[in-house]
């Protein structure tokens, strides 16, 4: 049989789990605290003093600061891929650089927003706006939608004409005017007003291509090239030869038909021989008096 344990060594392990219990106890209420403390933050909508961005909670607003600041914290997730690294840092600072082309949400990544064109603006939908033809998944979308044709802008820019709906969006706009260029790119150094316009340009640079085609799934850098792709599923031929009676749903397409029609159609320079087509680079090329 085992002898009983000796009293000083229960009161020793009756101490070790009482003092246990009581770090159990703090963890408990530190994690209670912070829940509560961000439960708190996401109260009110705060912006960023830099460049005016709105954002849901005080958390996103700090994290988001860091896009100013260099700040790079991390938090020791890993990845094998550095794309796949850069769509999980937008968690921390908080940008959703995939705007969607036909109702301006925005999304963290390009899976999110083809899921949204798919969802909210299915091309065989009976909900079409009458005003610019968008479809809309159902009545209460389309309602909403309607309501930004008509939508009050009392916020007039002082330096020019344009208005605008929010405080916020005239904030961003007259960033043009000032000419403060305080965002920098840091792989070439190029300066700009706005961060979602470095944000844009430094696509150049990391080859993203947010923008989706809802028809095909084909990507583009430019939301100019999604939308001239989308004109050949339409059929839409807007640039029209002054030559003859074809059209083209790009002007690259339009600029090589031009090339093709006979050498008298064309405008020579007077100076190097070469010839143009009706475009700018002729105009361009010619001495003005």
């Amino acid at each position: 049989e085992t002898s009983p344990a000796p009293p000083e060594m229960e009161e020793e392990e009756e101490e070790e789990e009482e003092e246990e219990e009581e770090e159990e106890e703090e963890e408990e209420e530190e994690e209670e605290k912070k829940k509560k403390k961000e439960q708190e933050e996401q109260e009110e909508e705060e912006a960023a003093p830099q460049c005016g961005k709105t954002l849901s909670t005080a958390r996103s607003l700090k994290a988001h600061a860091r896009v100013h600041s260099g700040e790079r914290p991390h938090c020791g997730k890993r990845f094998r891929l550095a794309a796949t690294l850069r769509q999980h840092a937008l968690i921390h600072t908080g940008d959703k650089p995939h705007r969607c082309p036909y109702c301006e949400r925005r999304f963290r990544s390009a899976g999110q927003l083809r899921t949204h064109q798919e969802r909210g603006h299915p091309p065989d939908s009976p909900y079409g706006c009458g005003r610019c033809g968008l479809a809309l998944a159902d009545a209460l979308a389309l309602q909403s939608h309607e309501a930004l044709h008509v939508e009050e802008k009392p916020y007039q820019c002082v330096h020019c004409e344009k208005a605008f709906g929010q405080a916020k969006a005239l904030r961003q706009h007259q960033l043009l005017h000032s000419g403060d260029k305080r965002y920098r790119c840091a792989a070439c150094d190029k300066a700009f007003t706005r961060l979602v316009t470095l944000h844009t340009h430094q696509r150049i640079h990391t080859g993203e291509r947010p923008h989706a085609c809802a028809s095909c799934g084909q990507t583009f850098m430019w939301l100019a090239q999604l939308q001239s792709h989308q004109r050949l599923h339409a059929g839409e031929r807007p640039h029209r030869c002054t030559h003859c009676d074809e059209a083209f749903a790009r002007p690259s397409e339009l600029r090589l038909h031009t090339l093709r029609h006979p050498a008298e159609t064309r405008h020579p320079c007077a100076h190097c021989g070469k010839s143009f087509g009706p475009s700018p680079s002729y105009n361009r090329l010619q001495p003005t008096e």
